[in-house]
């Protein structure tokens, strides 16, 4: 009875197992899938047409004619779902999709031990330097959507499908590492898993003693630790999972997530590439998509070299990074060894106050005090936008995607109101026809050309960013109008493409350059010229904010408060400044009424973006908490 049911769990594939010149048990075909050389690379649909064994007990499927546990499949991430206790990544390879669990590592207990090396303790605890570490969000996804990525996981049964458990996930650093996948996969297909001729399965000799398989660790691999270590790009990588940092992409991925081992490799300081605009799925050309990619592009564009903007202060030079990605500023040691230095000197707050003598008037920071501190940032104008030839182009496809689904809705409405005039034997014209007056961005008036559609479209997203406080108004260096498709040779459009639009656009070189050569500008008559004094804005950073902020409360703490004001006596009036104690420094909200008393430029940008700004701040050593949530400047 025991040969019997081995021969039926080993002939699962169809094949006779008496023709076989070696019998496999179950239990060593069990064995065997736990393995590291039992890993199937196949497709996602392989994943849910694989056989499962008779025997229930046996927790592996049948590939062909081999048995499989655990299967590495590559392709493009669609999904991303954070849950506090697991990640969904959703993996589209072309011919299925595929939910793949990743379960988040266990928070480590905090320690009993109290911390004794602290330069200062806040007096509110909601100021957020004593948290538990258990309550520590969530860690970080390790890719984004539209990104290639490699996974190997364990095939599981989820009620009626089929899902793969994350053993590693990394992100594919070429775009020919899918269809290498596929080409191997097609030839595994056709001498491996369904081969007529190779015969039933038979377990290949290990060339090495093998152990059991795929324990998720939070340790890193030698090999891994090689190549990061290997790369010039790389940051230093540490086992122990830890809250992610915001300026480091990199060390978020690797500590927050420890199977992400391949994604510390690349340049810490590189933008996220979307996919190009050519390659999107018509459902996603939407005007929110649009919105996504004018900010991503106003984020990371490159800076053009300019000798004219130039400017000596090196310090400034955080803030020509994107929102997303801000780089670490010049070090200050004297703020430093102020703030953080280990020693039995009380914090101070600064005593601006006392070097007054005599009443002085509040010093506003002035335009050129901003483009001073700006470090070079210079402003998008919509003229340059729309000259962009993947916004252009990623323009005209969202009007035209907009207009063939109004068209699409028009007629079954109309299809619809036929049937109901049929019925009833009326002849009406159909009144649900939806007017001009009711159409979001992008829609016009019927027959309007789709140059006017594209600019409204480009109107709407600028005007929804400044909104909800992404840009800012601008009044400094504008950047140039991008250089016309036809005025850049033809051996130079690769060039172009793999340097510097390459940085935001995924995809490869030359369909990024046939694309942009044949979706540039097709009729120059559909932009306009640019306009004289045409408003321009940047992307709110939080270092650029930071810097604002700093400036913002120096001015505040120099103020005269307004008990000081009412004295009656010039004199009295300016012995009491100098004898009072200086003012305490302003909160977050305090911060933010002055700035939007002073500019209007600031009356969309919401606390929250402040008090990021302050927690950024106190990172680099330049700005502390006092206690009540009031701020000051270390020194």
């Amino acid at each position: 009875m025991r040969d019997t049911q081995d021969n039926e769990c080993n002939g699962c594939n169809g094949d006779s197992a008496a023709a076989s010149s070696r019998v496999h048990s179950r239990q060593e075909l069990w064995r065997w899938t736990m393995t590291p050389a039992a890993v199937s690379s196949c497709f996602v649909k392989d994943a849910f047409e694989m056989r499962e064994c008779e025997d229930k007990d046996d927790e592996f499927f049948w590939l062909g004619r081999v048995p499989c546990r655990y299967v590495r499949v590559v392709g493009l991430l669609v999904g991303v779902q954070v849950y506090e206790k697991r990640t969904v990544y959703s993996v589209d390879d072309g011919t299925a999709v595929i939910d793949c669990n990743y379960r988040h590592a266990a928070p480590q207990p905090a320690s009993p031990k109290k911390p004794t090396n602290r330069c200062f303790k806040p007096a509110n605890p909601s100021t957020g330097l004593n948290k538990d570490p258990s309550q520590s969000t969530a860690p970080q996804p390790i890719a984004t959507v539209g990104m290639s990525v490699r996974i190997v996981g364990r095939v599981m049964k989820w009620h009626d499908t089929r899902v793969l458990n994350i053993d590693t996930i990394e992100p594919c650093h070429s775009s020919n590492d899918e269809p290498y996948h596929w080409l191997a996969v097609c030839a595994l297909h056709r001498t491996h898993y369904f081969s007529s001729t190779a015969g039933p399965f038979i377990i290949p000799e290990p060339s090495q003693p093998t152990q059991p398989k795929f324990k998720i660790s939070n340790k890193v691999s030698a090999s891994v630790k090689c190549e990061v270590k290997d790369s010039k790009f790389a940051s230093t990588v540490n086992p122990e999972p830890r809250t992610p940092s915001r300026s480091s992409v990199a060390s978020s991925s690797v500590n927050s997530s420890p199977v992400s081992v391949a994604s510390t490799v690349g340049d810490s300081q590189s933008p996220i590439r979307l996919r190009h605009p050519s390659r999107l799925h018509t459902r996603d050309l939407t005007a929110n998509t649009f919105r996504i990619y004018l900010k991503h592009y106003m984020d990371n564009a490159p800076e053009e070299e300019d000798s004219s903007l130039s400017t000596d202060d090196e310090d400034d030079s955080p803030f020509l990074h994107g929102r997303a990605f801000p780089s670490t500023p010049t070090k200050r040691p004297s703020r430093e060894l102020q703030c953080h230095s280990l020693t039995d000197m009380t914090p101070r707050p600064t005593r601006q106050g006392d070097q007054l003598q005599t009443p002085r008037p509040s010093q506003h920071l002035s335009t050129s005090d901003i483009h001073h501190t700006s470090g070079g940032i210079r402003g998008y104008t919509l003229s340059h936008l729309r000259r962009v030839p993947e916004l252009h182009l990623l323009a005209r496809r969202v009007v035209l995607a907009e207009a063939k689904r109004r068209s699409r809705e028009e007629r079954a409405k109309l299809k619809a109101s036929q049937g109901q005039i049929a019925s009833s034997s009326k002849v009406k014209l159909p009144s649900s026809v939806p007017t001009s007056g009711s159409r979001g961005p992008g829609k016009g008036k019927e027959g309007e050309p789709v140059g006017q559609k594209m600019k409204r479209l480009f109107r709407f997203a600028v005007r929804q960013l400044f909104e909800e406080g992404s840009i800012i108004l601008w009044d400094g260096p504008i950047r140039p109008l991008p250089a016309p498709q036809g005025t850049v040779p033809s051996f130079l459009s690769t060039i172009n493409a793999s340097s510097s639009q390459n940085r935001l656009w995924k995809g490869d070189n030359t369909v990024l350059s046939s694309v942009s050569d044949a979706s540039g500008l097709d009729d120059p008559g559909e932009i306009s010229d640019t306009p004289p004094g045409e408003e321009s804005y940047i992307p709110l950073t939080t270092p650029y904010l930071s810097r604002i902020i700093e400036q913002t409360i120096s001015e505040i703490i120099s103020t005269p408060s307004a008990a000081s004001s009412s004295t009656v006596s010039s004199k009295l009036w300016a012995l009491s400044i100098t004898k009072s104690a200086p003012r305490p420094g302003p909160t977050a909200s305090e911060i933010l009424a002055y700035l939007r008393r002073r500019d209007e430029r600031w009356e969309r940008v919401g606390e929250w973006a402040v008090r990021d700004a302050l927690d950024w701040g106190k990172e680099q050593g330049r700005v502390w908490c006092i206690g009540d949530g009031r701020w000051e400047l270390c020194g």
